[in-house]
C-alpha cells in the first residue's frame, strides 16, 4: 500500500480470488481506513487449469502515466512449473485511471 500524491489517497493493490484470481485496488483517505470496496481492473489469461495468479504489488517508485503493477503466475503441477518458462516470472501491467476529480 502506498500514498498517491495526485489522488491524495492511499492505494492498496491485491489479488482477489484463488486460481483465476483478478487484480484490484482499494482506496482510503487515511491509512487506517475506511477503505473503499475493491475495484477489479485486471484478470490474467491462464493457459492451464493448474495455473494460479498471486502476489500483485504496486510499484509507485517507477514514474509514469499510471501505476506499474507486477504479479506472478505459478503452476500447481511441479513438472509444468519446471518445464514452462512462461510462468513464474513477474508480469508487468500499467494501471491508467482518470486522476481528475
Amino acid at each position: 500500500m502506498h500514498y498517491d500524491q495526485e489522488l491524495k489517497k492511499f492505494i492498496q493493490i491485491q489479488t482477489y480470488g484463488f486460481g483465476q484470481a483478478s487484480i484490484g485496488y482499494r482506496l482510503a483517505d487515511h491509512l487506517y481506513g475506511p477503505w473503499s470496496e475493491p475495484i477489479i481492473f485486471y484478470t490474467s489469461t491462464l493457459k492451464d487449469d493448474n495455473e494460479f495468479v498471486y502476489t500483485a504489488n504496486a510499484h509507485p517508485e517507477f514514474k509514469s502515466d499510471g501505476l506499474f503493477v507486477t504479479y506472478n503466475i505459478n503452476n500447481g503441477n511441479f513438472g509444468r512449473l519446471m518445464n514452462n518458462e512462461d510462468i513464474y516470472f513477474p508480469k508487468i501491467i500499467r494501471v491508467d485511471w482518470n486522476r481528475d476529480k
